[in-house]
């Protein structure tokens, strides 16, 4: 086929998602499958439910199933309610934050290589230069010593925000859930 007859697909609209269609078309196919089976144990916990928290009792069985990683998400404990504001507040700081790491692990990587060379010209030195590569081998581990400790700095940031994202994403998608067991679009005919 040429690039003349190639049909060009319009961009989607909404919002940005990490998952194509076909991907999403699986996901729920697999959701499907995994509530179909189990439906006669969770239905009527479903309707008993009293509060966002029993989706985590209800769905604990579940978290075993092939699809662990979705289940997983709504069993996961968290004590913090989620607003959407405070997601995408969170979210754009942990996104701000990956690129200085990655940078910072890059400086890191660099001085690393830097402090190798050194090491060895100090080995390799005679003894009538070695005080002069030794001011330098000295001058690259400091240099070596700060990257590493911007980078650790940067990697616990990153780590605290995904921790607090995932708790976030936990409590926000059960009260999602709860919220649509409780209004009129889910009963039980």
């Amino acid at each position: 086929m040429t690039s003349s007859m190639k049909k060009t697909v319009p961009p989607r609209r909404g919002p940005r998602t990490e998952l194509s269609d076909d991907q999403l078309h699986n996901r729920r196919d697999q959701l499907l499958q995994t509530f179909e089976s189990a439906w006669g144990e969770i239905d009527w916990e479903l309707h008993k439910c009293k509060k966002a928290q029993d989706l985590i009792r209800i769905f604990h069985p579940l978290a075993e199933s092939y699809i662990r990683e979705f289940f997983s998400v709504l069993c996961r404990p968290s004590t913090e309610p989620a607003s959407g504001d405070t997601l995408r507040k969170i979210r754009a700081e942990w996104r701000a934050i990956a690129e200085p790491r990655r940078n910072a692990d890059e400086t890191v990587r660099q001085t690393q290589e830097k402090l190798t060379l050194a090491d060895g010209a100090f080995a390799q030195a005679p003894k009538s230069k070695r005080r002069l590569v030794k001011q330098g081998l000295m001058e690259c581990r400091k240099k070596a010593s700060e990257a590493m400790k911007k980078y650790q700095a940067l990697s616990n940031a990153e780590r605290h925000l995904a921790e607090q994202l995932q708790e976030l994403e936990a409590s926000r998608a059960r009260e999602e859930l709860f919220r649509f067991l409780k209004s009129k679009r889910y009963e039980l005919t």
